[in-house]
């Protein structure tokens, strides 16, 4: 996995908890370098930069951490703030990094 994998895909929130400020529907992406990666959610930017780690492939700020999850049909990141009364974490799907079969 690579930082190219987090930036190419268009990632679409699956579920959220209730006061995520990015809810179910709304679309992820990830701009700038690895070492000031903005996490786009419907094209507002709710979260601090973050920095893309290669040794763990996160991306990780002060408040909070996404992380690759393997093993589904779909590419899917988890994201989880580090310390928090409140349940905010999320869980998105890639949408453009894969096709359906095609019939026929």
């Amino acid at each position: 996995m690579s930082y190219k994998d987090y930036t190419d895909g268009v990632w679409e929130v699956q579920t959220a908890e209730k006061d995520s400020k990015c809810p179910a529907k709304h679309i992820v992406t990830f701009t700038g370098p690895e070492t000031q990666v903005i996490l786009h959610c419907n094209e507002e930017t709710p979260y601090s930069d973050g920095e893309y780690k290669s040794a763990s492939d996160t991306i990780e700020s002060m408040e909070y951490v996404i992380r690759m999850m393997k093993g589904g049909p779909k590419p899917q990141i988890e994201f989880a703030l580090r310390s928090s009364a409140v349940a905010a974490s999320w869980t998105a799907e890639d949408q453009a990094s894969w096709r359906e079969p095609e019939d026929g």
